[in-house]
């Protein structure tokens, strides 16, 4: 098995910051809190892992005062930090009310980015979003002749909740 991805860099957003980027609509500003995201990785405690199952089945007004709050992460392909995941996710701490993916990268002399694909299941209306990314590298690039020998794709997936917990699901090479 490949080696884990890197730290991810996760944080909650700020009023501020939500108010910004248009999230407001997405969550109820009246119970916004900036709540620091839980993260954890099924590589490091297998205990801890245990993802929620996916629902959108509900009891009628299941969300009531809970925390409302929006959360952000980079996640990179691996220490190199050449191909990087941009989620962006909102929650009412009962339902995913909104989410957002990108995912880019960079090169180097001999090591060409060569793109990248977001991937993604369940979110909005349900208690949990699953985001993933695959990369694609040439990692032996001939610039004279414009050849590729060898190729890379890693890729990852997470799984997010409603008050902004991000599990590492998956990842590989």
């Amino acid at each position: 098995m490949a080696e884990p991805p890197p730290e991810r860099e996760v944080r909650a957003l700020t009023a501020t910051e939500i108010r910004r980027k248009g999230l407001d609509r997405f969550i109820d500003m009246s119970h916004q809190k900036e709540t620091p995201p839980t993260l954890v990785d099924g590589s490091q405690n297998k205990a801890a892992a245990s993802t929620p199952a996916p629902t959108d089945d509900f009891p009628v007004n299941s969300a009531g005062d809970l925390v409302s709050g929006c959360w952000s992460l980079e996640t990179y392909d691996s220490v190199a930090r050449a191909g990087i995941g941009y989620h962006t996710w909102c929650g009412d701490g009962t339902r995913i009310t909104h989410t957002s993916t990108s995912c880019t990268g960079t090169g180097s002399p001999g090591y060409m980015y060569e793109g990248c694909a977001s991937r993604t299941n369940y979110g909005v209306g349900w208690n949990a979003w699953d985001a993933g990314e695959q990369w694609h590298f040439c990692t032996s690039y001939d610039s004279s002749t414009g050849m590729c020998s060898t190729r890379t794709g890693p890729w990852q997936k997470n799984r997010y909740g409603a008050d902004g917990q991000v599990w590492l699901l998956e990842w590989g090479n």
